[in-house]
């Protein structure tokens, strides 16, 4: 039977693999949906990043899991991590990351008056202010 898209409405998630969204938008987890153990809560089963062996289990809101990624299986989640939408999404938040560090650092790189020290600068000390 050939899928259409009036299928993927219902389409169960136990079975599904998938990669988790950190807030920052990069890839946090990989793994397998194992089971609906009671409605909104499923139970998942990741997967270490070096050797990909199963790692621990966890229970998750559907809450939380709007945002994530979904596969048939392991090769199509392998294949979005090495070069499809994962690899994307993981890649934009690293250089969303990586500008906000720089930037940071550009921050605490300027100091008008070297000489003064913060910690000295707020002191309740007998240093004025002015």
């Amino acid at each position: 039977m050939e899928n259409t898209y009036k299928d993927l409405g219902q389409l169960e998630l136990v079975g599904q693999c998938f990669h988790s969204i950190d807030t920052d938008g990069s890839i946090q987890w990989q793994g397998v949906v194992l089971s609906r153990p009671e409605p909104g809560w499923y139970c998942v089963q990741l997967f270490e990043w070096f050797m990909g062996e199963p790692n621990v289990r966890k229970l998750v809101p559907i809450k939380k899991m709007k945002d994530w990624l979904f596969y048939k299986d392991v090769q199509e989640m392998n294949f979005s991590y090495e070069k499809g939408v994962a690899f994307h999404k993981n890649k934009k938040a690293e250089d969303k990351n990586k500008k906000a560090e720089s930037l940071r650092n550009e921050i605490v790189e300027y100091n008008p008056q070297p000489w003064v020290k913060v910690s000295d600068k707020y002191s309740n000390g007998s240093r004025s202010l002015s």
